[in-house]
């Protein structure tokens, strides 16, 4: 079964869209049930590798983590990095950003593709949010 919405098509005015402007958003992309799993399995990780802690980063959970290589190889998700990069897709490194409320964290927008040091078309990244977002989530507690 997959996680990914049904209502999920990357069509080829979102592969146009994302040559142009280097991004894409889609909403829905998890399916209800698949973001529920996600959420579900996420707690149960956080809840066992970091009791009581409020906000970190994972890095390469992939490795030891069976749902999330799932997510990480839908062939849905591949498809779609396929159109973007080629078909020699490595998955190279999954990274979890594990935010609590209210901790004033704020973790801004930035390319994936400088930070980690490569360049041209042989990068893609994606982010799948677990918990909605919107103007609250800016990391200010005022």
């Amino acid at each position: 079964m997959s996680v990914i919405s049904d209502a999920f098509n990357y069509s080829a005015d979102d592969h146009a869209a994302y040559e142009e402007i280097g991004y894409r958003f889609f909403d829905p992309f998890l399916s209800a049930a698949g973001l529920d799993t996600c959420r579900r399995e996420l707690d149960a990780m956080l809840a066992k590798l970091q009791p009581g802690r409020g906000a970190d980063e994972i890095f390469s959970a992939h490795q030891q983590e069976r749902w999330l290589w799932e997510l990480a190889t839908e062939p849905r998700l591949l498809d779609m990095i396929e159109r973007q990069i080629g078909r020699d897709i490595v998955l190279w490194s999954s990274h979890l950003v594990c935010k609590a409320p209210h901790s004033g964290l704020a973790i801004p927008w930035y390319q994936d593709a400088p930070y980690w040091n490569v360049s041209g078309t042989l990068a893609s990244g994606v982010w799948i949010a677990l918990d909605d977002i919107d103007a609250d989530n800016d990391g200010d507690d005022d």
